[in-house]
């Protein structure tokens, strides 16, 4: 947890948890400008949701697995880049899992001090937001600091998401 003493904030440690979207990247921008303001390391972690068929080995789901595991670490690895090119200490972790409990489970398995998190702001035809995405599952069960970014990015009818 985050220290606090009078009115100063420590933050050590933040876990910025990433779908490797455009949504993301809205939230990047927050973790690196908190890093720089607190000196606090950067963890990126991303999660795999593992579809399986009952128990049953499928080679060809296995090599899909091993080939995206592969596309994922390279794209894990830039993000890292990224922060060390502004010179924040940053490490990665990929995990499989149901993506809101691994967020949980490693935030809190790890000490940190915040999460952040970026929300595709996912809404109906009408307009009104669904609940029920990673970000918001997060959000309603973890016992940590969480900023939940809403991304400013159109979508494809050019509309604002996250509004």
């Amino acid at each position: 947890m985050p220290q606090l003493s009078g009115a100063s904030l420590e933050l050590r440690r933040i876990l910025f948890a990433t779908d490797f979207s455009l949504y993301s990247a809205d939230a990047r921008e927050y973790a690196v400008l908190l890093s720089l303001k607190f000196g606090a390391e950067v963890i990126v972690f991303h999660a795999i949701e593992k579809i399986s068929y009952l128990g049953e080995e499928d080679r060809e789901l296995a090599q899909w697995y091993a080939d995206l595991e592969r596309d994922l670490h390279s794209k894990l690895q830039a993000e890292i880049a990224y922060f060390k090119q502004r010179k924040i200490q940053a490490r990665g972790e990929l995990s499989a899992g149901v993506a809101w409990r691994s967020v949980i489970e490693y935030a809190e398995a790890n000490q940190v001090d915040l999460l952040v998190i970026g929300s595709h702001g996912t809404h109906t035809p009408e307009g009104a937001l669904i609940l029920g995405t990673t970000s918001h599952k997060i959000a309603l069960v973890a016992n940590i600091p969480i900023l939940i970014i809403k991304s400013g990015q159109k979508d494809r009818a050019g509309q604002t998401q996250g509004a």
